[in-house]
């Protein structure tokens, strides 16, 4: 008896030791923390939206936040950014996205015209998409899985209606995954994305 105390006195701290929440607004690291997230298997995610390369003196904001727990992660990639004469040029880019499958399909991302919004994933508690302001030429990158908007202080995704066509089941969409039925097939992984 006094054997399963211990081991059940112990679990409580594993848990909470594991849900340490860690920042880096250090966007010297942007590469490398990209690389990273992308790398990793619990962030389901290839960040093809986010841009290979920043000029640290045009990023408005930057955030790389991620809590590891006992059965799966939160992670949040977060980037602002001013353009200039290269606004058009990320924009088409934006346009060009897709995600090709071992299968030899290939799904795109979702341009919405109206909320200036491009979505790459809106399933299960995950989110990624890019938000353009033609008016100041500036994009704001976001990749959330998991993270409660009001916990990180983002404003949330607004409420989209995924196109039938593309609908993945109850109006979701992952770009990053392909189905037929119950099976699904992951992105292939090239990193960088091949543009």
């Amino acid at each position: 008896m006094k054997r399963i105390f211990k081991v059940a006195a112990i679990f409580p701290v594993v848990f909470l030791a594991g849900c340490k929440n860690y920042v880096d607004n250090d966007v010297s690291k942007y590469i490398e923390l990209r690389e990273k997230y992308v790398k990793e298997e619990d962030f389901h995610s290839e960040l093809y939206i986010f841009p290979d390369q920043v000029d640290k003196e045009r990023v408005i904001k930057f955030r790389s936040q991620y809590q590891e727990n006992l059965f799966t992660g939160s992670y949040l990639f977060y980037l602002v950014y001013q353009f200039s004469d290269d606004y058009e040029d990320e924009i088409n880019r934006l346009y060009s996205i897709k995600a090709e499958f071992k299968n030899g399909q290939s799904k795109s991302i979702i341009h919405y015209e109206k909320q200036s919004l491009f979505l790459t994933i809106s399933k299960d508690n995950r989110y990624e998409y890019a938000k353009y302001e033609s008016s100041t030429k500036r994009i704001t990158y976001v990749s959330n899985q998991l993270y409660p908007w009001e916990e990180i202080k983002i404003d949330s995704l607004e409420s989209i209606k995924i196109p039938k066509s593309l609908d993945d089941g109850e109006n979701s969409y992952n770009m990053y995954y392909f189905y037929e039925g119950d099976i699904g097939y992951y992105v292939t992984n090239d990193f960088p994305p091949k543009r």
